[in-house]
């Protein structure tokens, strides 16, 4: 099974270089005219289902893409990580260094930040659900977040307890191939 995962267009906090985590944030036009260009770049590719996070940026994202041309399933293990305190926040703003969040052995958790490890979880419970539900589809059409795409990605490639998460990042509307096996 071929795999597009596809991470949201543009929202107004991600312009602001806010932090949304959960927080259910719309695209804004620049995020919609992202995700066109996005649609175009897929549109000789004939998906058997797309499956999205329910919230709002990537609903729209994946409403756009499909353009009513495949059912659209929402699924609760594509929404972004939870950033708890942080939320609405800048990275400037954070009274310490960002890639803590993203160290496999501190495994940060604190002021209601979901852990690495619980990410990893979520996204490898998503990839099962994939396996054993959607194992006769040819073409899937995966619409999420920035963490949950790059845990997504590191438990389809491997990681271990030394793998560098923070380097990997994936910009809105940006698309990533996979073959599911």
């Amino acid at each position: 099974m071929k795999l597009y995962l596809v991470r949201h267009g543009e929202t107004d906090w991600n312009k602001e270089g806010k932090i949304q985590g959960t927080t259910d944030i719309p695209l804004n036009d620049n995020g919609r005219m992202q995700i066109l260009k996005t649609k175009e770049q897929l549109q000789n590719i004939n998906f058997d289902i797309c499956i999205s996070s329910p919230l709002k940026r990537a609903k729209e994202t994946a409403q756009i893409i499909t353009d009513g041309n495949c059912q659209i399933v929402y699924e609760d293990l594509l929404k972004e990580r939870t950033i708890g305190n942080f939320e609405g926040k800048t990275f400037k703003e954070i009274p310490f260094d960002i890639k803590v969040f993203w160290d496999y052995k501190v495994n940060y958790h604190e002021n209601n930040v979901q852990s690495l490890k619980d990410l990893l979880k979520q996204s490898d419970d998503f990839i099962q659900k994939l396996k054993s539900n959607y194992n006769n589809y040819n073409s899937i059409l995966i619409v999420s977040h920035g963490a949950t795409i790059k845990s997504l990605y590191y438990n389809l490639n491997g990681y271990d307890e030394n793998t560098n998460f923070y380097n990997f990042f994936i910009e809105n509307g940006q698309i990533y191939e996979f073959d599911l096996k």
